[in-house]
């Protein structure tokens, strides 16, 4: 198995603290660790930036306590980039911009099995941020503890245009969203979530709790928002409690 031992790596106006892929590029990383690294100014993947059809896999792995000047404190991935991560931990890991843990843009595609993804922080989607087409799946993991500041939300995730995320057998629990909706997870402008077989559960919104479904400015769906003018969620088999 490969070793990657990446840590305190500073980053002024560059992509990816440690590790950046592109160009078609493939990269794997197995029990290793990813920590204390930092991109400046507006740049993406404080840890890990994957893009123009790159491809990463992370498997037994932690990436931990990087940070982002722009987007993904962990991981971004973007421009149809491919990342695959299995058994890993993504903590405590922080963007000024998107996606504390993870954030996946313009058609890239993040598949997560078995992984925990906890104590995040972003502006939105502290956990977790799908954009502009991107496609996640998340598969017998946690999402927990993480925490988006701004007001559109998402502390464990936040699905945007056109986004499309689904989620099996996993934990959404104890995420934060301080000034927007959807503490466990938020959906909206044209974003498609479907979850199956999984529990949402303690997870806070300023003002509300449970499921919301509207626009409103702040504070709704504690568990789950969705945007009802142009929103998708399709639950199957899901606990939703104490949000």
């Amino acid at each position: 198995a490969g070793l990657v031992e990446q840590q305190h790596v500073h980053v002024a106006g560059g992509f990816g603290g440690a590790i950046n892929n592109n160009s078609s590029g493939a990269i794997s990383i197995q029990t290793s660790t990813i920590s204390r690294n930092t991109t400046q100014g507006s740049s993406f993947g404080g840890g890990i930036n994957n893009n123009w059809t790159g491809s990463i896999s992370i498997a037994d792995s932690v990436v931990s306590e990087n940070t982002a000047g722009g987007w993904g404190g962990g991981v971004n991935n973007n421009w149809t980039g491919t990342i695959g991560i299995t058994g890993s931990e993504l903590s405590d890991n922080t963007a000024t911009g998107w996606g504390g843990g993870i954030n996946n843009n313009d058609d890239g595609t993040v598949t997560i099995a078995l992984a925990t993804i906890t104590g995040n922080s972003a502006e939105n989607g502290g956990g977790i941020n799908n954009n502009d087409g991107g496609t996640v799946t998340v598969t017998s993991s946690s999402i927990s503890a993480n925490t988006a500041t701004g007001t559109l939300g998402g502390g464990g995730i936040l699905n945007n245009s056109l986004g499309t995320v689904t989620i099996a057998a996993t934990t959404i629990g104890e995420n934060d969203s301080l000034a927007g909706n959807g503490g466990g997870i938020h959906n909206n402008s044209g974003g498609t979530v479907a979850v199956a077989n999984s529990t949402v559960s303690g997870n806070t919104a300023t003002a509300n709790t449970g499921v919301g479904d509207g626009g409103g400015s702040g504070g709704e769906g504690g568990g789950i928002f969705n945007n009802a003018s142009s929103g998708s969620v399709l639950l199957a088999f899901v606990t939703i409690t104490g949000n």
